[in-house]
């Protein structure tokens, strides 16, 4: 029977890597910065959301615009973009996508990039309202691996790629 779960955390990642990197970006970008800006407004973003990221590899340099209210962010490079949001859910998605759609939409068209390549992660931490959570994992063990040790199982761990 299935276990009713609470969802006490998540999180959403979308990492756009562009065709060709625009190096303009680092330099000549009031535009861009200002499209984006008009394009968050909807989302109350406030000259205070925005930081210009001028530390580490130039791939992590860099605008990063935060939407407070949505617990989102928008970040943007010569090569890349990342958006992220947490405690995401299906009540959330249609508004997750309209901010991601609206970022990418101003960055492509005013930064002058391609999207070339899409890497998501969510990440949920489920929590069952009953049933022990072990109950519920040990059933993904490998039998073999199972065998290896002769004390019941106290926690597994799954990661999916």
């Amino acid at each position: 029977m299935p276990e009713i779960v609470t969802t006490p955390m998540s999180y959403f990642e979308a990492l756009i890597e562009y065709e060709s990197p625009n190096t303009l970006l680092w330099l000549d970008r009031a535009s861009v910065v200002q499209a984006l800006f008009d394009a968050f407004a909807k989302w109350n973003v406030k000259v205070d959301d925005v930081e210009i990221l001028t530390a580490g590899k130039p791939s992590e340099q860099g605008i990063k615009f935060r939407l407070p209210e949505k617990q989102a962010s928008f970040f943007f490079g010569a090569a890349a973009c990342r958006f992220t949001r947490d405690n995401t859910s299906w009540e959330t998605a249609q508004e997750t996508i309209e901010i991601l759609d609206a970022a990418v939409t101003t960055l492509e068209k005013m930064g002058k990039v391609k999207p070339a390549t899409f890497k998501t992660t969510v990440a949920l931490h489920i929590q069952p309202k009953t049933l022990p959570v072990i109950e519920i994992l040990k059933k993904m063990i490998p039998a073999p691996m199972a065998t290896l040790e002769s004390t019941p199982p106290q926690t597994v761990a799954s990661v999916v790629k």
